[in-house]
């Protein structure tokens, strides 16, 4: 808790306003459920930070997890996403588990888009963002300032591709490389 109270402190002392930061709890740190957890996310979500579950299916966490914490968005583990192009279930069980969390009011996260494969498809299963090795790799802090401020970076030419419009998902076609139909009217 008094990491918590630290990290406020900070915020609060560079007049920022909280509403602008989103902490990211792992999946790990969410399953240990603690008093001390839940005091610190109790006194985040007072001040107006978001709250954000990462790494949501690496293998510990359930809904169950996901619904005991304040959690805005939910960040879906790239293992997920791995084989949705090559395997039906996979694809089926990511779509319909992004459904799911869409419906009970969470913001989705797509961790691992590498491909724009996986981007196209992502864009047809009401993902609200998606990162990736498709839209850059890891980079050093000065880059990152050079990529925000060159308008015309593949990075930024990748996710402008990246279709959040709910009627271009209802009108997705099925990609001849993926042998079954991902993008089946709900």
């Amino acid at each position: 808790m008094e990491y918590c109270r630290s990290l406020l402190d900070i915020i609060r002392a560079h007049d920022l306003p909280f509403a602008r930061f989103q902490f990211e709890i792992t999946e790990t740190v969410a399953t240990q459920y603690a008093r001390a957890l839940e005091e610190s996310v109790q006194a985040l979500q007072s001040a107006g930070v978001g709250l954000c579950l990462d790494d949501f299916g690496s293998g510990y966490a359930n809904l169950n997890t996901v619904l005991k914490l304040p959690f805005s968005v939910i960040k879906m583990d790239r293992s997920l996403l791995r084989d949705v192009c090559a395997d039906e279930a996979a694809a089926n069980f990511y779509r319909e588990m992004v459904g799911i969390l869409k419906k009970l009011g969470y913001r989705i996260v797509a961790e691992g888009a590498e491909t724009r494969r996986k981007v196209d498809l992502l864009s047809t299963w009401d993902v609200d963002m998606a990162q990736g090795f498709y839209f850059s790799e890891p980079l050093p802090p000065e880059q990152i300032i050079e990529l925000a401020e060159n308008k015309a970076s593949p990075a930024r030419e990748a996710y402008a591709q990246f279709d959040f419009d709910p009627e271009a998902r209802q009108k997705a076609t099925v990609d001849a490389d993926c042998p079954f139909p991902l993008f089946a009217e709900a």
